[in-house]
């Protein structure tokens, strides 16, 4: 009788056993509903475990943002007509580096287009973004310390700065310059002698720029020399501008040297002098022999008669 209540406790086991792992099974395969109140949601997080912080408000982005934008607007400056403040430190830098008596800081210094050493690039771009991080730490610290304010004023700042840098005047090569002076010098002796102010005469610019062209080959090329570079040298050497039909008043122009043209006109004055004058001579002589012929012809026939007897 024992016997057989251990075998029933042993079979009962066993079936529990089996239930319990029929039960996991269940559980792995088929979902378990989750509410809101389950104690997997409630997993407070091991405080040895890092977690990212993606809060918008916490992330740490504006004072970097803030730092290039003030960085950038320094280097541009702002209601800075000549030259950037970027520029201006190139004489301290290259007087660190000793780079005085290279080609591109006495392109710079005579104004003409230069192009940095990588060096002196990095050590200005590095000074300019170190005052860009104080000047936005500084902004924002006098303001409550929101970054928003560094890199909102930041970004204000740079767009009237950056608008400022593509109104400034560009510089050109020291090649370009020698080609503008030639041009120049060219258009001042062509127009010396071609051009006088005159009362109630206009000129056209047109006229003026066609004919300069077609006064030598070096001018003809557009791309070389375009229309808009002649007429700024033109009215530069004029020292006037024309109206708004293109047309300068009283300005006399001429496409032949005013001189050649006084020469001719001079000759043309001569020729017609002499024409004159020959002609005065050929009626002169056509009167003398009208008289000439009036005297023949009142000799009497009784003298040849008398010499024939």
């Amino acid at each position: 009788m024992v016997h057989n209540d251990e075998v029933i406790v042993s079979n009962v086991h066993t079936i529990m056993d089996s239930l319990s792992s029929a039960s996991f099974l269940l559980s792995k395969i088929i979902p378990v509903d989750i509410s809101s109140d389950d104690s997997i949601l409630r997993q407070i997080p091991d405080p040895n475990v890092p977690v990212p912080n993606v809060d918008i408000n916490e992330l740490d982005g504006g004072d970097n943002l803030g730092t290039l934008l003030w960085a950038f607007s320094l280097f541009n400056g702002i209601f800075v007509t000549k030259g950037r403040p970027g520029d201006w430190t190139l004489d301290l830098i290259a007087k660190i580096v000793q780079q005085e008596e290279e080609e591109w800081y006495k392109d710079y210094i005579d104004g003409y287009k230069y192009q940095c050493p990588p060096l002196v690039d990095a050590i200005r771009f590095l000074f300019f973004l170190f005052l860009g991080y104080y000047a936005n730490k500084l902004w924002v610290e006098s303001l409550g310390g929101d970054s928003f304010w560094g890199w909102s004023t930041g970004a204000c700042l740079a767009i009237p700065s950056g608008f400022f840098n593509l109104a400034r005047d560009k510089r050109i090569t020291r090649t370009e310059q020698q080609f503008q002076n030639m041009i120049q010098e060219s258009i001042e002796k062509y127009l010396k002698k071609r051009v006088q102010p005159r009362l109630s005469i206009t000129s056209n610019e047109e006229v003026i720029i066609s004919a300069f062209r077609r006064s030598s080959v070096d001018f003809r090329d557009k791309e070389m020399l375009p229309d808009k570079m002649l007429k700024k040298m033109i009215r530069t050497v004029l020292n006037r501008k024309p109206d708004k039909l293109g047309d300068y008043k009283n300005l006399y122009f001429s496409e032949v040297d005013l001189e050649t043209q006084a020469a001719l006109s001079r000759a043309l004055a001569i020729t017609k002098q002499q024409k004159e004058e020959l002609a005065r001579e050929q009626s002169e002589r056509l009167m003398k022999g009208t008289e000439a012929g009036r005297v023949v012809e009142e000799i009497p026939d009784t003298i040849g008669k008398d010499f024939v007897r």
